[in-house]
């Protein structure tokens, strides 16, 4: 066999650079390694077991072959990372180790902050990246504390991705070329229409309250009621709807001697997909009736009413007010006895075995334009990318412990614009790699609610009334920075002193949109004109004056839904490195950050009980207005690490590092879930993040005397934060809101092996969790309560980012025909969550979990098959067993796409 050595190197960099060909990332060795060409998977995989530290690099070919039916599929498959809430908000949240959200852990793309917060009401928030994966060249994931100029405040970690560039595209023999790719996939179904009720009923109309009540009974007859709602459902078909769903992307590149461009294009349609038919599916075990007394006492659940449709205003009752001079209008009601169902496993999913799954459909529109200009001494680089996207959503309190049920929703909208430019300056001598990046982001977010508070059936065209619970949430988010760094060698007892060192600035802004009432009006949904028009319509039918009718406000988006506020973020760092030793390297790192945050939005309250001040004669509603103190913050945290080479092929570190994380925009601003709802204001401090982690990696070739490559990980993590921020109850408020609490503790073990002869490759990958411990302070404790908890604190989510026990990834295959196919398998077990959100002595009564996942294993098929080169042909299926499961750590309560059946084609030309 021709044997054809390749020699490539993982250089050492410290930098946010993103230029071409080089990615930014923060690398604590440099190791060569020779291999044969031909035989390995990619570099990518080599380069995950050769750098020092807790490192993952997925390649395009990675990206594309798990790309899955929603947005952070792609991202699976690696020890101790996960994607929360991914079937559920058209976006990725991603957790590393047991931290997530308010930008714990930051996703870069082309050196561009691209996060942004979403309220998940009494789920908390979730921190989003919009993005779309067709349009991704590489992703480096870093784990633990990153003292790389875009790794402020990243307690659990980086993630670095860069979009496709010219060596994306153009052929070999080119110097221009373009890239056609497209896809579709099977179990999927265009969604339905407004309103459409999803899974079991859990609450429904039994019968009226009154024998006699002859309307009443008529109105139940026209509008029946049922636990078991009509749905679509899988009909055991692989390629059932094959092509109803679809994507497509279309690339252009050039390359001269200085320069490069890239264009792209890329457009994805996706329908509500089904669940799993086999597995752990709900369990109805019983029904609850109202009655009028339970064990002797009222039942407030008895009198409950059903209003009449809202769009019929025959039923409209008036009431005149004598104190008010004017009329009260009611939708007429009747009472009723409804019925519950009782599930086997609470707030586990209410959706039925190969059910369509409201709220999973996918419409997205991705813009992607690059420029790269370089010489011997200078590079400069420009990106800017676009995403605009309908997606799916549904408030996860909607599926469990409000309403009765899921409903098709308009979903969220969102359109994110992109800008960012780096410059390096690299004459070629040891004192000057200077590096300049800057980036802007804006992320317009648009979240529509279709909650249905009583037990009516609403549809599109229905009417505004007190009955109406909808509600919308906007929010336009802007983020600005730079870095400006410098590495410098000098030799030190002959030796080379690396010295990396710069500064960054960080600004970030929340507003509401200009055009909120526009937004609303747009979709139907209660607006500040809805009480006008409904007394109009109201008083023409009851003969009376508009304007003699009380007008009641039910907006859909309240005062405490906006936000109003801006961060500034400073940081200075230093990172020294120094081959002590042949065989020891000692690395020391540096941080300085002095932060502040604004918040505009006042908080009206009434004082001494009253909202009323009397001002020439007239009472006039003044509430005052209560601002939040700034917040100010400045700290400084070190790094340490020690990597022992006993080889070239192996290395053992160990690392201690401090990161300090300010309170996130969202978490320090006014608003439901989060700060300063009530009448007492809590002063937040920033988090003290501990990361100590022990580890090693090793790389070794030939083993057994025959082409083969074969590379091992093992690392031990201890993150403890100090001061942790999240919601809370707080002694002396009604309300919960964020605080900080005395500790967060995650704790436990990775491993990954990999091996790869060039016809036969295998990944394992494993995480598994040893500890997790939460403490409240002992000032937010009442009497004789438990300080701390296994699984969160009382009125926190904490518990959502509380990772499985164990999580295991096998990954086989076998490329075949001179390596033009390429198929292979794999499988993943999901244990429990660590703990159980329903064991009192672990997760304490209050804590607002989300879900409570069963264990699953799924498998997953893939086969690549290159008829020429440059034609690339792919087909998969996801979930081979047609599973039913829940994801772990997903919020909302939505089961995971049952067996799905993917057909795509890449062509480069």
């Amino acid at each position: 066999m021709f044997k054809k050595y390749l020699i490539f190197s993982i250089p050492l960099t410290f930098s946010l650079v993103y230029c071409l060909e080089n990615e930014a990332d923060i690398s604590f060795d440099d190791i060569t390694i020779t291999g044969q060409q031909q035989i390995y998977h990619g570099k990518s995989e080599l380069k995950t077991y050769t750098k020092a530290g807790s490192y993952s690099y997925l390649d395009q070919a990675h990206i594309q072959r798990f790309r899955g039916s929603s947005v952070g599929d792609f991202l699976s498959g690696i020890p101790g990372v996960f994607v929360t809430n991914k079937r559920n908000s058209g976006a990725i949240t991603v957790n590393i180790r047991g931290l997530q959200n308010e930008n714990r852990v930051p996703v870069i793309i082309d050196g561009a902050f691209r996060s942004t917060p979403s309220w998940q009401g009494y789920a908390g928030s979730s921190t989003r990246t919009y993005l779309d994966p067709d349009l991704l060249s590489n992703v480096e994931i870093q784990k633990g504390v990153s003292f790389g100029a875009d790794g402020v405040g990243a307690t659990g970690g980086v993630i670095r991705m860069r979009t496709i560039g010219w060596e994306d595209i153009i052929p070999d023999d080119k110097d221009w070329g373009f890239r056609i790719a497209g896809g579709m996939m099977s179990n999927t179904n265009k969604k339905p229409p407004l309103y459409t009720r999803g899974g079991y009923r859990t609450k429904w109309v039994d019968k009226c309250k009154d024998e006699d009540d002859d309307e009443c009974k008529a109105f139940l007859k026209d509008h029946p009621q049922t636990y078991d709602t009509p749905a679509r459902y899988q009909n055991g078909n692989l390629f059932q709807n094959l092509g109803k769903s679809w994507n497509g992307s279309l690339a252009f590149a050039k390359k001269w001697e200085n320069a490069d461009m890239v264009l792209g294009y890329a457009r994805k349609y996706q329908g509500n997909y089904f669940a799993g038919k086999h597995g752990s599916t709900p369990k109805i075990v019983g029904t609850q009736s109202s009655q009028r007394f339970i064990n002797g006492k009222p039942n407030p659940n008895f009198n409950e009413f059903l209003p009449t449709e809202i769009e019929d205003l025959s039923k409209y009752e008036k009431y005149y007010s004598r104190r008010l001079k004017k009329y009260v209008i009611y939708p007429q009601s009747y009472d009723i006895i409804s019925k519950k169902l009782v599930f086997d496993k609470n707030n586990y999913t209410y959706y039925r075995a190969g059910e369509e799954v409201l709220n999973t459909f996918q419409e997205n529109k991705s813009y992607l334009a690059k420029l790269n200009l370089y010489n011997d001494f200078h590079t400069f680089n420009f990106a800017y990318s676009r995403y605009e996207s309908n997606f799916g959503e549904l408030m996860p309190s909607q599926t469990s412990i409000r309403s009765d049920g899921a409903l098709q929703g308009e979903g969220g909208e969102v359109i994110v614009d992109s800008f960012s430019t780096g410059y390096r300056y690299n004459p070629q001598n040891p004192y000057v790699d200077l590096k300049f990046n800057t980036f802007y982001t804006k992320n317009d977010t648009s979240l529509f609610m279709p909650f249905i508070e009583d037990l009516v059936d609403l549809d599109e065209n229905s009417m505004h009334s007190k009955s109406d619970s909808r509600y919308a949430s906007f929010l336009i988010s802007k983020q600005l920075g730079f870095s400006l760094q410098n590495t410098s060698t000098i030799e030190l007892i002959n030796q080379p002193l690396m010295l990396n060192y710069g500064v960054s600035y960080f600004y970030e802004r929340f507003t509401p949109p200009s055009n909120t009432t526009d937004r609303l009006i747009k979709k139907n949904y209660p607006n500040i004109n809805s009480p006008f028009e409904l007394a109009k319509k109201v008083a023409k039918k009851l003969n009376i004056d508009p304007n003699d009718i009380v007008l009641q406000s039910n907006s859909a988006v309240g005062k405490l839904y906006e936000r109003d506020a801006r961060r500034d973020e400073i940081s200075a760092f230093l990172w020294v490195k120094y081959p002590v030793l042949e065989w020891l390297e000692a690395d020391f790192g540096l941080r300085y950050i002095n932060a502040r945050i604004k918040d505009n939005n006042p908080l009206e309250q009434c004082i001494n009980g009253t909202c009323y001040v009397r001002k020439n004669g007239v009472l006039v509603y003044s509430p005052t207005k209560i601002y939040t103190p700034d917040i100010k913050t400045n700290a400084i945290s070190p790094a340490f690490m020690l990597t022992f080479k006993p080889n070239d092929n192996a290395n053992l570190y160990i690392k201690y590092a401090k990161a300090v994380r300010n309170p996130s925009l969202f978490q320090a601003t006014k608003g439901f879930g989060q700060q300063n709802q009530g009448e007492k204001i809590t002063t937040l401090k920033p988090e003290e993040h501990f990361d100590f982690e022990v580890g090693g990696n090793f790389l070794l070739e030939n083993l057994g005397d025959f082409d083969n490559v074969l590379g091992f990980k093992l690392a031990f993590y201890n993150n403890y934060t100090k001061n942790y921020l999240t919601r809370s109850n707080i002694i002396g408020s009604s309300f919960q809101q964020t605080t900080n609490i005395e500790s967060a503790l995650f704790r436990g073990l990775e491993s990954s092996l990999y091996f790869d002869n060039g016809r036969f490759y295998s990944n394992l990958g494993v995480n598994q969790i040893l500890q997790t411990k939460f403490c409240q302070k002992d000032e937010n404790l009442q009497p004789g309560e438990q300080k701390c908890y296994k699984g969160g604190i009382g009125g926190s989510n904490l518990s959502n980012a509380v990772p499985p026990k164990t999580t295991l990834y096998a990954n086989v295959g076998t490329r075949l025909f001179k390596k033009q196919l390429d198929i292979g398998a794999r499988y993943s077990y999901t244990s429990k969550r660590f703990v159980s959100i329903w064991q009192p002595t672990d997760t304490p009564i209050g804590e607002t979990n989300s879900a409570e996942w069963d264990s699953y294993s799924i498998v997953d098929i893939y086969a690549n098959y290159n008829p020429k080169e440059n034609l690339t042909i792919s087909a998969g299926v996801d979930n081979l067993a047609n599973k039913y499961y829940l994801d772990a750590n997903n919020m909302g309560l939505t089961p995971a796409p049952g067996r799905t059946f993917h057909l795509s084609f890449e062509y480069k030309f």
